[in-house]
């Protein structure tokens, strides 16, 4: 057996130290606590007498996925190559800088650039949110105003987007914060497991109640019920809408889809820039059109229309009535974006969403709800040949009315709440699809209003609008023939109201367009018939005038004819009993 006296002993340790000198003549860094961890005196393999051949292969089998240390993988250049360890690490321990501060990470003072020589470096804070100052950390721009960028991370950079080590590229971006959190060295700084999608996956509750609750989880969200991004959401689709600069601040930042450097926070008072910036006829200007990567154009509505409507008028915002951004459970994006609509009746996203506001207690003005909240009159025509089982007092909004008549038509098929205002609270063209619009004057002598109604009520319907099973009379056509339109007659009409034979008579003469509250009449009729000018209303010849409850008995009281006979005074004597046995849309007289 051959041994080594205590003099060669000696002279093999002090070679050690000396080569461990010429790196360091500080002490082992805590972390690092035994030379022998990396180094071998008898049975080195590699330079230094590393027990591996480069000192990556010694780094990674701590720090590697089997390791006991912290996880970390090679730096990755634009080119697919490495960068070594010990070109930004010393791996005995932290050494001064020039500052005469002392580096954090075993970061060296000084490090060797792939393309801009030896590079001071300063990295004595791990940023803000980690409990650092701004100043000396990753990636803090100039601000000790020395001149020089000497970030950790910004001290090699020359083409990035964001911190280089001169004046040029966005220094704006996350300055003074963790660089890692998005670019974790277990990824090789690649943004992997700190992508937008990596970190938004799952909710997260830092502590500090911004926002309240903490971060909810949003990417599922694009897999809701209605949602932004058809194709399904990745990082480059999260920058169409959002600014990363401050990114981690607590303010979710957005920028207008036709300039970036607009920039909104939700608080922002004219956030709906924001949102018509992209939602206009050439969508995002800064993607060339369609903003994410399935082509698709966003639907447009009309800065301008909005500017003016009356729900823009009222103070409200987009985000007011669609509030999650990325998706909602409901249809069109609609609020509350975690609520989904109560099955089969689906209210929430239909009638009953704007009932919300459109209610006894508002904000709106209009307290539409009451009067749909009524139960439907449902009567049966039985008689005539016109026979229909699914009379009712209103459009078929609700699904109780759906359900039953087979008609479906929704608040929206009417409005747009986007562009109407008080002066038309009303969609300018219904049904887009028949080649007609409102004002065209679809029947000689008729109104705005009447042209709007026969839009739909001309045998074709709007492209949200299912007709009944029982196909409703074409009144466009019956109006151009009957004595309630352009046809004349022995009208028998009192006098001093205005109103006269010969005249087109207007839908709104007769009807509402929504349901009454007093006697809930058939086929939204109204309550009270006015004079032509819309001043006075017109007395009946009894007590039981404006009703017409039932279609389907001869009783004078409730089937129309003391309704009818509010304007055709004398014209029946006391004789008819049911007027419509006779008279209806589409006859002459």
């Amino acid at each position: 057996m051959i041994r080594m006296s205590f003099s060669t002993s000696f002279f093999a340790a002090a070679l050690l130290m000396i080569l461990l000198s010429a790196r360091s003549a500080e002490a082992l860094n805590a972390n690092h606590t035994s030379c022998s961890n990396c180094h071998s005196i008898h049975g080195a393999v590699g330079p230094a007498l590393l027990k591996d051949i480069t000192a990556e292969t010694v780094c990674l089998s701590c720090h590697g996925p089997a390791g006991i240390a912290t996880t970390v993988d090679l730096h990755r250049t634009d080119t697919g190559g490495d960068f070594t360890c010990l070109e930004c690490h010393d791996p005995h321990n932290n050494l001064t800088n020039w500052l005469a501060g002392t580096n954090l990470m075993m970061v060296l003072p000084t490090i060797i650039t792939p393309n801009s020589g030896s590079m001071d470096t300063v990295f004595e804070s791990r940023g803000t949110d980690l409990g650092g100052p701004t100043l000396h950390s990753f990636a803090d721009n100039d601000e000790d105003g020395n001149g020089t960028y000497d970030g950790a991370c910004e001290v090699c950079h020359t083409s990035t987007t964001y911190h280089r080590n001169n004046s040029s590229g966005d220094h704006s971006h996350e300055t003074g914060r963790t660089c890692t959190t998005c670019h974790p060295h277990g990824d090789g700084f690649a943004p992997a497991g700190g992508t937008c999608t990596g970190c938004h996956a799952v909710a997260q509750d830092n502590g500090d109640n911004v926002p309240p609750g903490g971060r909810r989880a949003i990417v599922d969200e694009f897999g809701y019920a209605s949602h932004h991004v058809s194709t399904g959401v990745t990082d480059a689709g999260c920058v169409v809408c959002h600014d990363m600069t401050f990114h981690q601040q607590g303010t979710v930042r957005l920028m207008n889809a036709d300039n970036a450097a607009i920039v909104y926070t939700l608080t922002d008072p004219n956030l709906s820039t924001f949102c018509t910036s992209c939602h206009d006829d050439d969508g995002s200007t800064e993607q060339g059109g369609a903003p994410f990567s399935s082509a698709l154009m966003p639907p447009v509505i009309s800065e301008s229309l909005w500017l003016t409507a009356s729900h823009s008028v009222a103070l409200l915002e987009c985000m007011d009535c669609h509030d999650g951004g990325h998706g909602s459970m409901k249809r069109k994006l609609l609020a509350p974006f975690n609520v989904p609509p109560t099955a089969p009746a689906n209210a929430e996203e239909e009638e009953g969403f704007c009932f919300t506001c459109h209610d006894p207690d508002g904000p709106a003005s209009t307290d539409i709800a009451s009067q749909f909240g009524l139960p439907i009159r449902w009567v049966a025509d039985v008689a005539g040949p016109n026979s229909n089982l699914n009379l009712n007092d209103r459009h078929d909004v609700e699904w109780d009315a759906q359900s039953q008549s087979g008609a479906k038509i929704e608040c929206v098929d009417c409005h747009n709440p986007h562009a109407d205002d008080s002066t038309q609270p009303f969609r300018s063209d219904p049904d887009p699809n028949d080649g007609q619009i409102p004002g065209d004057v679809y029947v000689t002598g008729s109104d705005l209003m009447t042209d709007w109604c026969l839009d739909c009520h001309d045998g074709s319907y709007g492209p949200g609008i299912t007709p009944p099973t029982t196909a409703l009379v074409d009144i466009l056509a019956s109006h151009q023939v009957d004595s309630h339109g352009t046809a004349g007659g022995n009208a028998s009409l009192k006098s001093g109201y205005g109103w006269a034979a010969d005249q087109t008579l207007p839908c709104l003469a007769c009807h509402t367009a929504h349901p009454g509250t007093s006697n809930q009449n058939l086929f939204q009729a109204k309550d009270t018939i006015m004079s032509q000018d819309g001043t006075t209303a017109i007395p009946s010849d009894s007590g039981s005038a404006y009703e017409m409850t039932d279609n389907s008995v001869k009783n004078p009281d409730i089937n129309g004819y003391e309704w009818c006979n509010t304007c055709h005074t004398g014209s029946m004597g006391d004789k008819k009993d049911n007027c419509f046995d006779c008279h209806f849309h589409g006859t002459r007289n």
